[in-house]
């Protein structure tokens, strides 16, 4: 087992012994008979506590007692010593109390799940038995605790002999205490002496020993340079040693002289330890738990055919013999008497029990099915606590409450196993339909996945090959990794000591990089015959299917499914005959795999390949002469099957195949690929985009430069993330134009266009960042380094001779060996800038090959359009006013538009996107009505036919297909061994793990379970770390521990709001801190600093959110990247120590893009809005290793609670519960609020010239009025056409007649306001300026003209109204 596999297992087991129990206390405490059975496992079955259950922490599993509201309290009347409502944290950070309406769910008494059985139970007169397991706690008295047979006493096993050589020679400390079964491996420490004196004399003596130990380590301190530090305490004296090590002390003799020296003083607090807990044992209460399994026997079953529901009930009469017993031997109860325990005369007693309910499916009155279903409900019917004025004391129900703590339940736990066990939802698919759904598809797909039942109140797992369904509060579930690799789940073959499923593609030559590059020496007929093999085993795999399923009951629907496969493979082997049949094309496929190979080169710093990446400016043979082995030092760098299939799929939408006239593959289709998080889709488009910018280049001349691709995020964080990843493709296409004439002069780019607050939108303003950057400052540059080698960058002396370098601020390298090194006097031959564009108005007068951007950015093209060039929005669209060196005509419209992560288009935004697409859908079309190809990609889909068609007007093609079967579709493949009996295991490295809190809030939860795993570092560290291991310099750390320990360093916390955020972040170095000190101090003995190391620190905060700016958002970044090491949190070599952050507070803004390797750990704080969002962000963690993502979810919110009853289920088959996306573009809110915003971008950008300008307003007139609206409601007119014909209701349902109508009345209103306004002034302006009159109303105008509401333009499409203007008129 790996050391990040045993980190993650020991997690689990933490939390569950701190959240459920038993063992939030360790093994501190024991009775004598029980020291030898804590061995490992750990058996706490009969845990010994010095808290209250309820007040340990335990908070899940827990079944409470009923309230009884004797006298209402007065506010402010609290018992002396009482606990203040439940010990939570509220949302103002104060504790919280829970109202009565609430009680049932915070405070749960019964719990129980629904499961199938066959009808044959009935028939053949089986016996129900249901195992029922849970803990109860008693307060032992001091007679119970002082038993002679079987005392309470504190547990020693590790380190004993060294413990009794301490005590040897402390006499006196020797006479208080007794080592009970010393000659045996563990021992029970009891005193001897307890009387009030004694304890205090006990006291007295233990400080005294530490205070002459804290001497002797000052010395030792003062000896190696420390001051200032006689006569303070212990707690001071480790934060001064901590301070040191972190920030000055730097010679490793010191730190080692340092270390022995605390080892030693730690060393004996470790063994005064043992006495603290002593004391606690007469001064404290003390709890025993007693654990219980009982097996309860219900006979005479039955439920007639008729019948649809039956109780049994334990309140009510009933004819089945029921029989308990408990260690094999029957005891006396029923189902009222599942436990019974009397606690007082005055309190009553504690009782347990249980209800059955047997029924049938009200769609099935025949009882096809031959099946009926089991509800069990356990309860907690012990009698009431009571709430008020009670013997003129004042009580209140919380977990502080002794009576709550003898009359709950914890660990609450049903079993049944039966070999009658049936699925709870069997899969029906209708025989004779000829067109299957897209619910009905999914829900076939999954159908491996069988599902046993469902909890209530709780979750539910089982396990199949035992029969066995039973309740969790912590549900587990591994998500398969997924495997790009094709293979054949019939053939299995050994590799290595693994019996694994065979490759389908046996020779993976077509897809190597270089292979299909210009780079190799292959012909274009070896690399024709390579694709169609590779295209020929898809066919293969199909038929193999179809075969294999040729008898299958479903058959009509997995015909329909398979056919969908056909008609993509026909369309890949039809675009590889085209690539045969031309060589301009095939070139350009060639080059495009040439910069492909480059840039994965460069992105892995020459990976595995031997190469020197820093000396790489020797042109292509450089290239040519570099080995391909990047990952791996055997195997060749290429593309995974999906991303080449992918890209084969498109070439008909990016060159013009003859028998497609209206070139619908491109006009009418939106590709769409779809792979599960982390799975390469990114490489898929990376590959278009190249074979989009070479073909424009080598094919269109001149007017093919400009703007090739946009490429549009929804989220900054991804924008940024994406844009770097993409420079290295950008780089390697412009190295290939400088050794190609005839990709042109013009230089190939990248730009990045979004927000002043991620990036200057002006020229000065980028002039001051890289002034920072050059000086070693923050600054919002996206590389702080060259990309192409890793040395530092230094600013481009411009040649103003070249028309390209004119009024930008160009970046290059200081390494004179790199492609991207210049001098004022020139480079050598291959040499130049940074192909970066990273200012509006740099982008506007060069337009970028690749324009980068996020959606919400586009709404600048309706107010940056100018006859000056670095104003002009049109630029963008190769239209605008053009100088020499370019073309007068300007450029082709983009070809490409690639819209990533699909599925955040939903809602208003998608609404707002959707409308003004309509805009950007007119912008890119050629002279000859030519529109753009639009790609999109998504981890997470549903219903996209009708996404596709409000956000782009187009029919859309899902690839992959997902086939008949969700664990194989070809392109992906759930990865899976098998045992040594062939049965198949699937292998994950994504564990999920649910909680939902009892007796406690969510958020309290949130924060002890931050808490809980903090703390465990420090017990992994200690555990795993060699006994002689030295923290402060990393001796004794395996390279495998500090692995483990690094990818657990760091917890994600994922909110799904700003402003619980803010909550969260106000408690980390209070409560949670707090917290984690508690534990600390329960659980880990003084040993190897960490005490020194773990509490003495702030918790280092990090921030991935919506709130952070452009230059934050990069720092963060790169903390967050940062690698943990021992060492590392100490000062060396002039550095001070530091760690990454520890706490990471993340919103949405993670939840598509952020790839850190180091992440391994997330909480997610209540489900988010919906379960696209789940998916993505909890797929931040285990891209690499393994993982685990801890679902807490709210115990008041239905929707949280259903998740968590149905956990398993849920998990096994999320991608398809994902939700429907819905986007209204043309209803009257998203026109009134959006469409203004499409009439100004139109108007300014493809109207008459007259009214580009900025003083364009004044150009208006009464005869233009008709022409302006004709052009407008042209695109309208004819997409409600388009669709008429269309069999789907509710595509055509996007725009329908009263939208259209209410369009142009908006249009009418607008253009008259406009005329109105013209009238009336002698100089108007689209946008305010100085004292002129000016059209457009920008949102947050206090001045806002009501005479122009319909010019309501915004800056952006991301528009929010959190608050309110009071005008003042």
């Amino acid at each position: 087992m790996s050391k990040i596999t045993e980190k993650r297992d020991s997690l689990l087991q933490f939390v569950e012994e701190q959240i459920i129990g038993p063992g939030a206390n360790g093994i501190t405490y024991s009775r004598l008979k029980n020291i030898n059975n804590l061995s490992q496992p750990i058996n706490y079955a009969e845990e010994i506590i010095n808290y209250q259950p309820l007040s340990l922490g335990y908070s899940s599993a827990i079944l409470f007692p009923k309230k009884k509201v004797v006298q209402m309290l007065e506010e402010g009347e609290l018992e002396e010593g009482e606990e203040t409502g439940n010990g939570d944290i509220a949302e103002d950070g104060v504790e919280e109390r829970v109202e009565e309406f609430e009680l049932d769910q915070q405070f749960p008494r019964q719990m129980g799940m629904t499961f199938c059985l066959k009808q044959e139970f009935l028939d053949n007169k089986e016996d129900l038995e249901i195992e029922v397991s849970y803990r109860t706690y008693e307060q032992l008295s001091s007679k119970e605790k002082n038993d002679t047979e079987n005392p309470v006493g504190v547990y020693i096993e590790d380190r004993k002999a060294e413990f009794i050589q301490l005590l040897e020679t402390n006499t006196k400390l020797k006479s208080f205490i007794e080592v009970l079964n010393e000659n045996e491996d563990a021992s029970l420490l009891r005193l001897t002496k307890t009387s009030a004196d004694d304890l205090k004399e006990l006291k007295a003596l233990c400080s005294e020993l530490l205070d002459k130990e804290l001497e002797v380590l000052i010395e030792k301190l003062k000896e190696n340079g420390f001051e200032k530090i006689d006569g303070f305490r212990i707690s001071t004296v480790k934060g001064k040693i901590n301070n040191q090590l972190k920030y000055k002390i730097t010679d490793d003799e010191i730190k080692e002289e340092i270390f022995n020296a605390y080892s030693e003083y730690e060393r004996f607090e470790w063994f005064v330890s043992f006495f603290k807990d002593l004391i606690k044992v007469v001064e404290n209460e003390i709890w025993e738990a007693k654990s219980h399994k009982k097996l309860v026997k219900v006979s005479d079953l039955d439920l007639k055919v008729n019948d649809i529901k039956k109780a049994i009930l334990h309140n009510k009469p009933h004819n089945q013999i029921v029989t308990l017993s408990e260690n094999g031997k029957e005891v006396t109860g029923g189902l009222d008497s599942i436990y019974v325990n009397k606690v007082s005369n005055t309190e009553g007693s504690q009782k347990l029990c249980l209800n059955i309910q047997l029924s049938r499916d009200t769609r099935d009155r025949d009882n096809n099915g031959k099946e009926f279903y089991v509800k069990l409900q356990l309860l907690n019917e012990s009698t009431h606590v009571r709430e008020g004025k009670i013997d003129n004391k004042t009580k209140i129900y919380s977990v502080a409450n002794k009576d709550v703590n003898r009359k709950s339940f914890f660990g609450v736990e049903l079993t049944v196993k039966s070999k009658y066990l049936k699925p709870y939802t069997d899969v029906k698919i209708t025989k004779d339909t000829t067109t299957y759904n897209e619910d009905e598809v999914s829900k076939f797909s999954y159908r491996q996945f069988e599902d046993y039942g469902t909890g209530h109140g709780c979750s539910i797992e089982w396990n199949k090959k035992e029969n066995i369904v039973k309740t969790t509060y912590l549900p587990i579930n591994d998500t398969p990794d997924v495997d790009a690799v094709p293979r054949d789940k019939t053939i299995r073959i050994t590799k290595g000591s693994s019996v694994i499923d065979k490759p389908f593609i046996e020779n993976s030559r077509a897809q190597e990089f270089k292979f299909l590059s210009t780079f190799s020496k292959a012909s274009n007929t070896d690399i024709i015959k390579e694709l169609n093999s590779f295209v020929n085993s898809y066919k293969t795999w199909i038929e193999n299917k179809k075969e294999y399923y040729d008898n299958a009951l479903e058959k009509n629907l997995i015909d329909q499914e398979l056919e969908k496969c056909s008609l993509d493979y026909k369309r890949m082997s039809k675009n590889i005959n085209f690539l045969e049949d031309d060589d301009s094309k095939m070139l350009v496929f060639r080059l495009m795999n040439s910069a492909m190979f480059m840039q994965l080169l460069h992105i892995n710093k020459g990976g595995e390949t031997g190469v020197d990446i820093t000396n790489n400016n020797e042109g292509e043979d450089y290239y040519k002469n570099a080995n391909d082995t990047i990952f791996s030092s055997t195997d060749s760098a290429g593309w995974r099957a999906f991303q080449l299939a992918f890209i084969l799929l498109n070439l008909d939408g990016i060159f013009k195949h003859s028998d497609d006239e209206k070139w619908e593959k491109r006009n009418d289709l939106v590709d769409l690929v779809w792979f599960p998080t982390g799975g390469g889709k990114t490489e898929a488009y990376l590959g278009l985009i190249a074979l989009v910018i070479l073909n424009r280049r080598l094919n269109v001349g001149e007017t093919g430069g400009g703007v090739s691709v946009i490429m549009r995020y929804t989220l900054r964080l991804l924008t940024l993330q994406q844009f770097q990843r993409a420079s290295y493709l950008i780089m390697a296409l412009e190295l290939m134009r400088r050794w190609n004439d005839a990709l042109g002069k013009e230089p190939i780019t990248i730009g990045l266009w979004v927000g002043a607050s991620s990036l200057p939108n002006r020229l000065d303003d980028l002039e001051s960042e890289i002034e920072k950057l050059l000086n070693n400052q923050g600054n919002n540059i996206p590389f702080q380094k060259c990309p192409w080698c890793g040395d530092g960058l230094k600013t481009h002396t411009n040649n103003n001779n070249n028309i390209f370098e004119k009024h930008r601020h160009n970046l290059s390298c200081i390494n004179k060996k790199c492609s991207f090194y210049t001098i004022s006097l020139g480079q050598g031959p291959y040499q130049g800038c940074l192909p970066l564009n990273l200012c509006d108005e740099s982008i506007y007068r060069h337009p970028p090959s690749l324009l980068f951007g996020t959606v919400d950015k586009f709404a600048q093209l309706a107010h940056k359009v100018a006859q000056e060039g670095d104003k002009d929005s049109r630029r963008l669209f190769g239209r605008g006013k053009w100088r020499k060196g370019k073309p007068n005509e300007g450029y082709l419209p983009p070809d490409l538009i690639i819209q990533d992560e699909l599925h955040l288009l939903l809602g208003p935004l998608g609404s707002a996107v959707g409308l003004f697409e309509s805009a950007i859908d007119q912008l890119c079309t050629q002279s000859d009505g030519t529109l753009p190809k639009i790609i999109t990609s998504t981890a997470t889909t549903r219903n996209t036919n009708l996404q596709i068609a409000g956000l782009f007007n187009r029919k859309v093609q899902i690839f992959p297909k997902p086939g008949v079967e969700c664990d194989d579709t070809f392109f992906s493949f759930y990865k899976r061994h098998y045992d040594e009996n062939d049965n198949e295991v699937f292998e994950a490295k994504r564990r999920y793990l649910g909680m939902m809190p009892t007796g406690r809030s969510h958020v309290w939860m949130q924060m002890r379970l931050a808490a809980i795993m903090l703390t465990h570092r420090a017990v992994f560290e200690s555990e795993q770390s060699s006994c002689d291991a030295n923290p402060i310099t990393g001796e004794g750390y395996s390279n495998d521990l500090i692995e483990a320990m690094d990818n657990y360093h760091s917890i994600l916390s994922y909110f799904n709001s700003t402003r619980e955020v803010g909550k969260t972040q106000s408690q980390i170095q209070t409560y949670i801190k707090k917290e984690m000190l508690k534990i600390f101090n329960r659980v880990i003995r003084p040993t190897k600093m960490m005490h020194l190391i773990y509490t003495n620190n702030d918790i280092e905060e990090g921030e991935l959110t919506g709130r952070l700016s452009g230059e934050d958002v990069k720092s963060s970044l790169d903390s967050v990247s940062k690698k943990w090491g021992p060492a590392k949190r100490f000062a060396s070599s002039g550095e001070k120590g530091s760690v990454p952050p520890e706490f990471i507070a993340a919103t949405n803004m993670i939840s598509v893009g952020l790839d850190v390797g180091r992440f391994n750990q997330i909480l997610m704080n209540s489900m988010p809005r919906n379960k696209a969002e789940y998916i993505q962000a909890s797929s931040r963690v285990a891209r690499s290793k393994k993982g685990l993502v801890i679902t807490i979810h709210h115990p008041f919110k239905s929707r949280d609670v259903s998740h968590f009853e149905k956990f398993i289920e849920f998990h096994e088959k999320m991608y398809s519960y994902v939700e429907p996306i819905s986007i209204t573009p043309f209803t009257n809110k998203a026109v009134d609020k959006y469409l203004s915003l499409y009439i100004g971008t139109m108007l300014r950008h493809l109207c008459d010239e007259k009214f580009a300008d900025t003083n364009g307003a004044g150009a208006i007139n009464v005869n233009d009025v008709t022409t302006i609206k004709a052009s407008l409601m042209k695109y309208f007119n004819k997409r409600i056409a388009k669709w008429e014909t269309s069999d789907d209701i509710e595509i055509k349902n996007i725009l329908k007649e009263e939208n259209l109508n209410y369009i142009e009345k908006y249009i009418d209103i607008a253009l008259d306001q406009w005329l109105t306004l013209k009238v009336n002034s002698d100089d108007l302006h689209y946008k305010k300026w100085r004292q002129r009159d000016y059209l457009y109303n920008e949102g947050g105008d206090l001045s806002e003209n009501e005479d122009t509401s319909n010019w309501s333009i915004s800056g952006s499409l991301r528009v929010i109204e959190p608050n309110s203007v009071i005008k003042i008129k």
